[in-house]
């Protein structure tokens, strides 16, 4: 079985010298699946951040 290559990682840094380049994954969707709501999402250190 081949490792899962990555073919577009050696123009990453080309990319962003560039241009400004959004990543998404899949972290948000899992993150929702909590259902936090406004305190827990900032947590302690966000807490009082306007």
């Amino acid at each position: 079985m081949n490792p899962l290559t990555y073919t577009r990682a050696p123009q990453l840094p080309t990319l962003l010298a560039q241009r400004i380049l959004i990543l998404d994954g899949a972290m948000g969707t899992m993150i929702q699946r909590f259902k936090l709501n406004e305190a827990q999402y900032r947590g302690e250190r966000f807490k009082d951040f306007h």
